[in-house]
C-alpha cells in the first residue's frame, strides 16, 4: 500500500490489470495448467488495454 503513495493512481490500475495474467503464467508454471488460445488471447488483450491506459 506505501507504493501506491508514490506512484500516480493511472499507474497503478495498470499493475491491477497485470494481476489475471499473472495468476494465468503462475498457473502455468507452477501447477501444471494449460494455458489455451483463448487464455492467451485474454492476457494479450489485458495487456494492451493496460498499455493503452499507461500510455495516455
Amino acid at each position: 500500500m506505501k507504493g501506491l503513495r508514490l506512484i500516480k493512481a493511472r499507474k497503478a490500475v495498470v499493475f491491477t490489470y497485470m494481476e489475471p495474467v499473472s495468476a494465468a503464467i503462475f498457473g502455468f508454471l507452477a501447477l501444471g495448467q494449460q494455458l489455451t488460445l483463448q487464455t492467451l488471447t485474454g492476457g494479450l488483450m489485458i495487456v494492451s488495454a493496460g498499455y493503452l491506459v499507461g500510455s495516455r
